[in-house]
């Protein structure tokens, strides 16, 4: 008889571990589509993105190695189980002696890890959502962008570069539906840092351990077609590509840095060169992150564009609807002014900004697909002993009902057990959330590792599981008729 049992659970064993692959690489495919399609196609190298089929098949072979492992070993304490043991501890002796504590101990480390992976999920979810709160110091809504590079040698002039430009700008701002235009080098949302230029501030030394300012050539328009608002001062004018001495405009962070906001109109910069004019700043604008919304605006310097090589800059188009509506128009005008100008990079605001994004959301989608994943293996392992252990219990819950114990009491009795288990999982888990949560210090923004919604979440939703999981099983024990449990055994 025991060679009989140790024969069908050794070959229980490799089917089951077959099956559970077969269903883990179907699972495999659908994960990863989904986790394709939902980040975007903008999201690097999207397209290269597949399943590897020598490490699916390293995966699968492991997993039904585990399997095949953990299956095996019921089967050797079978047949190891002394008859006079079972005989002494009766009918429901057997399962006392399958290592009831090692079962409770492998869920509460399930329990345990899929709170690491949920805690984990929840912060990279509350940083993302706190990023996407972020002001990028303009108004991303109705604002359609292009770069534009001008071919040939003649725009190697600065005169011949700077005619175009100020043409092509004065025939977009023409275009029924557009409010104002701006020119830029390099747009914000931007992983260019720029040009970056050593000043010297009227009234304080030079400090060549300061970090460079961040120096930007624009158009008068700029400020108005992306909105930024102004804080002090005026901004620049047409009258101001004559003015000498020359006039700048500065963001709060460098008035901040030096003078204050209102104080730092009417001081003075030049460059390092013995001959650099001084430049009055006329006007303090508003931070800007040029570099991505989780990248703080760093002091910089804008100068009224007028004239200079600029053989690649970016525009920026405040339209009056849907800024897409706008792209025939942009491109027909653009080579209206010149034919071989090249467009690039046509998108709109938000959609650039989404796309700073990507990263972030696809690496927040990985681990939320993980921990769901986690937590749905937490609340089958609950189900699977809560079951078990009720299955190996029928005659003491037959006898308690004979005795006159109400449904809620077997309720009470089997919920107890998996609570205790999920309640020591959740304990142990969280310490372990708290060093995880470290590690992903990197990929948060503004957000603490030790974030108390992001941990108190994650116990939550898996304290849930398990409470669900043990429902059914619980119902059943209280619903079992105890004078055919007693016959029975």
């Amino acid at each position: 008889r025991r060679q009989v049992e140790w024969a069908g659970l050794s070959l229980k064993s490799p089917l089951l571990a077959g099956i559970g692959s077969a269903l883990g690489i179907g699972v495999a495919f659908v994960v990863l589509r989904a986790l394709l399609t939902l980040g975007g196609s903008s999201f690097p190298r999207a397209e290269e993105i597949g399943i590897d089929w020598m490490a699916l098949f390293y995966t699968a072979f492991a997993g039904g190695l585990t399997g095949i492992l953990f299956g095996l070993a019921p089967a050797v304490f079978v047949s190891r189980t002394s008859l006079n043991q079972v005989m002494k501890e009766g009918a429901g002796g057997a399962g006392d002696l399958a290592l009831p504590r090692l079962r409770s101990s492998l869920v509460i480390a399930q329990l345990a890890l899929a709170l690491v992976l949920l805690a984990g999920a929840g912060l990279l979810i509350r940083s993302f959502l706190t990023l996407r709160q972020v002001n990028p110091g303009f108004d991303d809504r109705n604002l359609l962008t292009a770069q534009i590079t001008l071919v040939g040698s003649e725009y190697q002039k600065p005169e011949k570069s700077f005619a175009f430009h100020r043409e092509a700008l004065r025939r977009l701002e023409e275009l029924p539906g557009v409010d104002s235009v701006g020119l830029n080098r390099d747009l914000p949302i931007n992983t260019a840092f720029g040009t970056q230029t050593a000043l010297i501030v009227e009234g304080y030394p030079y400090d060549p351990d300061l970090p460079l300012f961040g120096s930007r050539s624009v158009n008068a328009g700029y400020f108005r077609a992306m909105r930024i608002p102004l804080r002090a001062g005026r901004l620049f004018t047409e009258a101001d590509l004559t003015a000498r001495p020359g006039v700048v405009l500065v963001n709060e962070a460098f008035a901040r840095l030096y003078f204050g906001v209102p104080e730092a109109v009417g001081k003075r910069v030049k460059g390092l060169e013995d001959n650099a004019p001084w430049q009055t700043i006329v006007g303090v604008v508003g931070d800007v992150r040029h570099l991505g919304l989780s990248s703080p605006a760093a002091p910089e310097v804008y100068g009224l564009y007028s004239g200079g090589p600029l053989l690649q800059v970016s525009y920026a188009i405040r339209t009056k609807g849907d800024p897409r509506k706008m792209i025939d128009s942009l491109r027909s005008t653009i080579r209206s002014v010149d034919s071989a100008a090249a467009i690039d990079n046509l998108a709109t605001m938000e959609e650039r900004i989404r796309g700073s994004l990507e990263q972030r959301r696809f690496q927040m989608l990985i681990l939320v697909a993980f921990a769901v994943l986690a937590a749905g293996l937490a609340g089958v392992g609950v189900y699977g002993v809560i079951a078990y252990t009720v299955s190996r219990r029928h005659h003491e819950m037959g006898i308690r009902i004979a005795l006159g114990a109400t449904t809620r009491n077997i309720v009470v009795l089997m919920m107890r057990e998996a609570l205790g288990m999920a309640i020591v999982g959740l304990a142990l888990g969280t310490l372990a959330a708290w060093g995880a949560g470290r590690v992903i210090s990197g990929l948060l923004f503004q957000i603490r590792p030790t974030d108390p919604w992001a941990l108190g979440g994650a116990a939550a939703v898996l304290l849930a599981v398990a409470v669900i999981a043990s429902v059914g099983p619980s119902w059943h024990a209280a619903g079992l008729d105890p004078a055919l449990t007693l016959r029975r055994e």
